[in-house]
């Protein structure tokens, strides 16, 4: 099961007790999947999705504050859902009406509510199942080595909500900035997305709604990628310790091969010589290893000097004539 999945699950199985967050709840998920349909009576509720689960979250809900079951209809196959199967579930009649004025999705029959969250959201109970409501309808959790952003490409962690009312996405952005979990807004394809990239927000995120499921699963995510960085990171440092010193050996084969080809080793001083033909027999030696191989061994950093002293004659020698 993917975090996401996880996260709404654990949402589903949420008991709201009270009705204010009853409400709440159907308003965000109203908010993020749902339409009004307007009828001779006044405004109907109409919610799409691919959630079964979510569907009859809903519309025990509804049952339970209203009195009356909604009707839920499965519609096969909807281009709009990547060609999954979508369940509608819609209320109408006076029943629908009293339930959208107590949701604050209108203010009156005929009159689109305007009113912002903070207005209606009054308790942190409610503010929350608010969320709930929306993650679980329109939200979105990637967690993938690549993904486009605003055709950019990036690395890591990208938690999602969609919207199509920009007012009410300010409004959110700042009931979960004040609540500590500062998400962004953008607009992109004609849609309004609330956005969170920092992995440590979106479990602060996760921690807001509830879910101790996707909480504990993002953390296993980061710290097995924070796992694999190191190790990375280790044989990187590793490869580059490796390209270094080959590339010092190689450069002190060629200080000890011009040597002998010029002047002779014989006719270098006796503590380099000994470091001369060691190398020369010892290619691919570290310099620990190396030393076991030297007769009366200086130290690493003696070694390391005589090194130095090898190509610094091999260097006057560039100029002189073979022998």
């Amino acid at each position: 099961m993917n975090i996401t999945a996880s996260i709404k699950n654990q949402i589903l199985e949420t008991r709201f007790i009270r009705t204010c967050c009853q409400n709440a709840f159907l308003s965000g998920v109203a908010r993020g999947a749902g339409r009004l349909a307007l009828a001779s009576d006044g405004f109907g509720l109409v919610i799409q999705h691919a959630s079964p689960h979510l569907i009859d979250k809903c519309a025990n809900l509804i049952t339970k504050i209203t009195g009356e079951e909604p009707q839920i209809i499965k519609k096969n196959k909807d281009e709009s859902f990547g060609q999954r199967e979508v369940f509608e579930l819609s209320l109408a009649g006076p029943n629908a009406t009293k339930l959208l004025m107590a949701s604050a999705l209108i203010d009156s029959e005929y009159s689109f509510s305007e009113r912002p969250l903070n207005d209606f959201l009054k308790l942190d109970c409610c503010k929350k199942s608010y969320i709930k409501g929306l993650f679980a309808a329109s939200g979105n959790l990637l967690i993938s080595e690549e993904y486009d952003d605003d055709d950019a490409r990036s690395t890591g962690y990208l938690l999602e909500i969609f919207l199509g009312d920009t007012r009410i996405a300010e409004s959110v952005k700042t009931l979960l900035t004040d609540a500590g979990v500062p998400i962004k807004l953008r607009q992109k394809s004609g849609r309004t997305i609330l956005y969170l990239k920092d992995s440590q927000a979106i479990c602060d995120f996760c921690a807001y709604v509830e879910s101790s499921d996707g909480y504990f699963a993002l953390q296993n995510v980061i710290v097995a990628r924070n796992c694999k960085n190191n190790i990375t990171r280790k044989v990187n440092w590793e490869m580059a310790n490796m390209d270094r010193s080959q590339s010092a050996s190689q450069k002190q084969l060629d200080a000890i091969l011009k040597i002998e080809q010029t002047i002779g080793l014989k006719n270098i001083p006796y503590p380099l010589q000994d470091v001369a033909i060691a190398r020369r027999n010892n290619p691919a030696l570290s310099i620990p290893e190396l030393l076991l191989k030297i007769p009366n061994p200086p130290s690493k950093s003696g070694l390391n000097h005589r090194m130095r002293k090898l190509i610094e004659i091999a260097s006057t020698l560039e100029d002189a004539p073979d022998k």
